[in-house]
Order: C-alpha cells, then structure tokens, then sequence
C-alpha cells in the first residue's frame, strides 16, 4: 500500500502537531479515503528529508502528528555518460542544452534558426 506525501509550508520537527489546509483535507479525506490513524509523509521542500506522520482529526479539521524523520536520498545511484555523433551546431547547443539542464524556464523560446543556447556556443573543427 501507498503512502501519501503532503506538502506543507511550516517548519517539521518530532512531536509537532501540523494543521492541514481546507485542500489538503479534502484530498487525504474525500479523495484518498484516509481515516484518523492513518501514516502519511510531510515535507516542506527545503531539507531532503520526509517526516513519518499519523493523521489525526480534531473535529472537522484534519492535521498530522510528526512521529520520526527520514532522510531522502537525492542524488541518483546511477552513473551516466552522454554520446553524441557529430551534429550541426544548433543541434549539438539543444544537446547539451536538454543534458545539463542550462535552460531556465523562464527563458524566452527561441526564434527559428537561433541556437536553442546562446549562452553554449560551439563551432564547428
């Protein structure tokens, strides 16, 4: 059986009782069927770790009780290597552009015939 993650904002440590938002206690409620007892992971997103919880219920508000913390491995076990053959050079910029993930998403598209990644430029030997 799954276990739910939630994310919540507020700081997670042992023994801490969290209040779930409105969203949050619908979704573990209604949509998962989860009933006051139930285990369930909370992270906040700025440490790599998973907070084990037991959802408990005060009246029509649902929060979580922090029983252990669980470290999250981040980084992939797997080694990587990338081959490429020889390519034109706006493909091999959108070739390093997509394996180092040099892109931002907040930057704009480029034009037809602009190289996917000023900021790499390589030119063909």
């Amino acid at each position: 059986m799954r276990i739910a993650r939630v994310h919540v904002e507020a700081e997670l440590e042992v023994g801490a009782e969290i209040a779930l938002t409105q969203a949050q206690s619908h979704y573990l409620k209604q949509v998962l069927c989860l009933k006051p007892g139930a285990a369930l992971f909370l992270f906040n997103g700025r440490e790599a770790l998973e907070h084990q919880s037991i959802l408990v219920s005060s009246g029509k508000k649902l929060g979580a009780r922090i029983e252990s913390v669980t470290t999250v491995a981040t980084e992939s076990e797997l080694d990587c290597e990338v081959i490429q053959g020889l390519a034109r050079a706006d493909h091999t910029d959108w070739m390093i552009q997509k394996t180092t993930g040099a892109a931002s998403p907040s930057a704009p598209a480029s034009k037809a015939g602009a190289p996917c990644c000023p900021q790499l430029r390589f030119t063909p030997a």
